[in-house]
This record gives C-alpha cells, sequence and structure tokens, in this order.
C-alpha cells in the first residue's frame, strides 16, 4: 500500500502541518487500507428497446411428398417505453418518445425527430404511432431568423425575415437564401 507524505507536498501551507488536529485527521484518513472498505454494488444497465425478431420463414420438403409451402410472421414489432420526448427526438429508436405534446412540435418524423413543419408532418415524412401526422404544418414560423431541422423545425413562410430558408438554416429574400443549391425547400419557398 502506498501512502501520501503531505509533509512533502507543496499544496499545504505550515500552518496546516503545526494544527495537529487536523494533520492526525488528515494522516488517518490518507492511511487508510481501501480494501478494508465495505463496498456496494452499483447499477450500470442502460435501458434498450427490445424487438420480437419474426421467425424464419419455414417450408416443407419435397421430400415428404406434400407440396412446399412458405410461412412466416408479422413484421417486427417495437416494444417501448414511451413518454413525451424530453429531448426532441421520438420513435421506436428513441425510448418510443412521442411529439405529442412535446414543446419540439407535435410531428415525428421518420427520422425520430419532433417538428410541426412539412419535413415532420408531410404524410410522407411522419410517423403516426409517435406523433400527430394530422397537425397542420408551417405554423412552426421562425421568430428569430434562423429555420429548418436543426432549429426546431422553424419555417421561414410567412416569417418577417424573409420567405426562404437557405441551407445553413438562415431565413431571407435573397439569392443566397432563395437560389437553387442555396435552399432547403422543406421550410421555405426557393427560387
Amino acid at each position: 500500500m502506498a501512502y501520501y507524505n503531505i509533509t512533502a507536498s507543496t499544496e499545504f501551507g505550515p500552518a496546516m502541518y503545526e494544527n495537529e488536529a487536523w494533520y492526525s485527521e488528515y494522516q488517518r484518513v490518507c492511511q487508510v487500507d481501501p480494501g478494508a472498505l465495505p463496498t456496494s454494488g452499483f447499477n450500470t444497465s442502460i435501458q434498450l428497446s427490445t424487438f420480437n425478431r419474426p421467425s424464419v420463414p419455414t417450408s416443407t420438403p419435397a421430400s415428404t411428398g406434400a407440396s412446399p409451402t412458405l410461412s412466416s410472421t408479422a413484421q417486427a414489432t417495437p416494444t417501448t417505453t414511451g413518454g413525451i420526448s424530453p429531448n426532441g427526438l421520438c420513435g421506436a429508436s428513441n425510448h418510443g418518445y412521442t411529439c405529442l405534446g412535446s414543446q419540439f412540435g407535435d410531428c415525428c418524423s421518420k427520422y425520430g425527430r419532433c417538428g410541426s413543419a412539412d419535413a415532420y408532418c408531410a404524410s410522407e415524412n411522419c410517423d403516426p404511432e409517435y406523433g400527430d401526422c394530422s397537425s397542420t404544418p408551417g405554423t412552426n414560423i421562425s421568430p428569430n431568423g434562423l429555420c429548418g431541422a436543426s432549429n426546431n423545425g422553424y419555417t421561414c413562410l410567412g416569417s418577417q425575415f424573409g420567405g426562404c430558408c437557405s441551407k445553413y438554416g438562415s431565413c431571407g429574400s435573397s439569392d443566397d437564401y432563395c437560389g437553387s443549391g442555396n435552399c432547403d425547400a422543406d421550410y421555405g419557398t426557393c427560387a
């Protein structure tokens, strides 16, 4: 066992060495054998979503005289923990969080993000199991000139900053925002 010699340390001032009560307590604590101390276990497990795996397709061998048949089970069904999303993430791969009632918007995109723009609510983008796909998109108008998926799903449509959302996440009305190659059509109009 190794001991720490406080008298050789430059971290402690001379007044500490002269305080006998402090010095004896410090030496007592530092010289204790940590192996003799009781230990308690702690939980290091991580909660994961689990899936029921579909069974492997089976067939009837031709040697039995029966005609070959193929059968299988339904798609994997997620087992989720649920609850309202605390962080803007949703869906089976994100603890089964729902966007309904979240501060990020009621729609859950198929990519696992909550929002209220077309990128989240449009039928081809929305996951109805974890959000409201009938929510009216475009009601998440940018209050600060920022837009896009990385900016709370804010849209520039109807904003005071311009109707186009640049691919860099800013609202505006010039070619830098609206021009081909610069514009994000999911969060504003494009030229």
